[in-house]
């Protein structure tokens, strides 16, 4: 029965963080809601469940309560955006058609910790390893990916190119 719980909450929040991050990172009070315009019935302690995982993304600092008028909203901190955007990149099953993305790195020793990051990270999100500092994708993921290379203050060593053909045909 938990599982259960945990993965209704889960896709709730999930569903509710992408929503949020496209509509300027905002949640509005109708979250409270949410359960009953979202696919799926769920149950009153579905709703709890999804509350109590609320006060734990306040308690981590990944949502604010800010009141707007007579409303309260949560918000996406700058941490909580952060997250929401790597989660993006690395649950994405959406695949651009005939394109690819290659990102391309140069990211000296002296940020060896941004390089070892930003590699165990298109590792991680299943880009393919094409040469040692070239990676390349077929997801829908470019906006989220330029984000995060600028949150990582990473943009003047990390280039992303929108190709149409690759000569590796194990790619397609």
């Amino acid at each position: 029965m938990k599982k259960k719980k945990f993965s209704v909450a889960k896709e709730i929040l999930i569903e509710i963080f992408e929503n949020s991050l496209a509509a300027t990172g905002f949640f509005t009070d109708a979250f409270f809601e949410y359960p009953h315009m979202a696919k799926g019935n769920y149950q009153d302690s579905d709703l709890k469940y999804v509350k109590k995982e609320i006060s734990r993304l306040k308690r981590e600092k990944f949502v604010e309560e800010r009141k707007r008028g007579d409303r309260l909203e949560l918000v996406l901190t700058s941490k909580g955006k952060r997250a929401a955007r790597k989660y993006h990149v690395l649950t994405c099953k959406e695949k651009v058609k005939d394109k690819y993305y290659l990102v391309i790195f140069d990211i000296p020793e002296s940020e060896r910790k941004t390089r070892d990051f930003f590699r165990a990270f298109l590792k991680e999100a299943e880009f393919i390893q094409l040469q040692q500092s070239v990676w390349v994708t077929k997801k829908e993921i470019l906006e989220p990916l330029k984000e995060i290379i600028k949150d990582a203050g990473a943009e003047k060593w990390i280039h992303i190119v929108t190709a149409t053909d690759i000569s590796d045909f194990s790619l397609k």
